[in-house]
């Protein structure tokens, strides 16, 4: 039999269960061991199946049970305790709670402490079982963390962005599915043996710089943030991604004035990109709490007309970029004409607007204006 010391971490299931007659588990990190009433043990190392008979006391771990012995059989057999009733719980927590996507966030907490990127690639057997402790403590964890209206992002420290898994950590903003259209547009415009010249401003979690620099392998780029930890993130990511030899980053703005460090850079850059801070002042309280409470209000708040930082960089670009060197930008909707107006009145800054791409819901979004020189 078993050692007392065993027994203690066992439940017992009574006679008066007999109706049970299999239990479904996934592997921990110790073997699974069963005793029938007749003494013999079992040990199963992957995923097994437990025949339960009315001969005898059968002895499982108590590890693999969401709380003490039972009170009744309906206790036992509910489908709250199998990994797919804990998905259940969960999303049907969130929804009632308002929080948006919830299917979505569940499936994206489970599959992350399953060990895989994607809910789809989860075998759908494994909702059928029993998590471990562990699984089931850090699912209920990050669900409440996302009750709390946090990013899943930030929950599950990271994201897809094109064929990249990008590091996530608050409060640097996280990228969206329109940057990945804004990012292929600029790789379309381009010889992908150029050696380019970029200049970044706000790299934010260097979704655009590393794609840049991956998409371009003969290109440099220099990238500025004012939030240091998105210095810190941007660098750990073109880290991953074995591109931080030719990434020069700084913690500076380029609000109202040359940064130091592109004091001496006259003609040096082939393009300017920027998702830059654009949103409405006005429109600011009616962002989601996901935004508000978890990401860096200063990557997003754009100023009266959402267009502050957006004119500063034009102011820059005659200081770096060589003549003829564009500038690409990420813009609401409504840029498109403020910025043709505002150029016309600055014409001494011998910038022009070339166009303006649209985005999936085929609105205007993504500005492209070229530095023309002096004329």
């Amino acid at each position: 039999m078993f050692p007392a010391t065993t027994l203690s971490r066992c439940l017992v299931l009574r006679q008066s269960w007999k109706h049970l007659r299999e239990l479904y588990f996934r592997r921990d990190s110790t073997d699974y061991q069963y005793i029938n009433g007749g003494g013999r043990l079992f040990s199963y190392h992957n995923q097994a199946v437990l025949s339960l008979s009315h001969r005898g006391w059968s002895i499982l771990p108590e590890r693999y049970f969401t709380s003490d012995i039972p009170k009744n059989e309906k206790d036992v057999t509910s489908e709250d305790v199998t990994i797919g009733g804990l998905k259940r719980r969960w999303r049907k927590c969130l929804e009632e709670e308002g929080v948006p996507e919830s299917d979505l966030s569940v499936e994206a907490i489970v599959a992350h402490v399953l060990g895989k990127k994607m809910f789809h690639e989860l075998d759908a057997s494994i909702m059928t079982l029993l998590p471990t402790k562990k699984e089931k403590e850090d699912i209920d964890r990050l669900c409440h963390q996302r009750l709390k209206r946090m990013p899943v992002q930030y929950i599950i420290s990271e994201w897809d962005f094109r064929d990249m898994t990008l590091i996530m950590k608050p409060p640097v903003f996280i990228p969206r599915s329109e940057t990945e259209i804004f990012v292929e547009i600029i790789t379309d415009h381009y010889r992908k043996d150029e050696e380019l010249k970029i200049l970044e401003i706000g790299c934010g979690s260097g979704a655009i710089s590393v794609s840049l620099l991956r998409a371009f392998n003969k290109s440099h780029v220099t990238a500025f943030d004012v939030l240091k930890e998105a210095v810190e993130l941007t660098q750990e990511n073109a880290a991953r991604y074995n591109v931080q030899d030719r990434l020069n980053i700084y913690n500076e703005s380029v609000s109202c004035r040359v940064p130091k460090h592109l004091e001496n850079s006259k003609f040096q850059f082939d393009l300017i990109v920027s998702n830059p801070p654009y949103i409405f002042e006005e429109d600011l309280d009616g962002l989601e709490p996901e935004v508000i409470k978890f990401e860096d209000t200063a990557a997003l708040n754009g100023g009266r007309d959402g267009a502050d930082v957006i004119f500063d960089i034009i102011k820059l670009s005659p200081h770096v970029l060589k003549p003829g060197g564009y500038i690409w930008l990420e813009t609401d909707t409504r840029h498109s004409d403020i910025l043709k107006d505002w150029l016309k009145r600055h014409r001494d800054l011998s910038v022009q607007f070339v166009c303006c791409f649209p985005d999936f819901t085929d609105r205007p979004r993504f500005c492209q204006l070229q530095y023309v020189g002096d004329t």
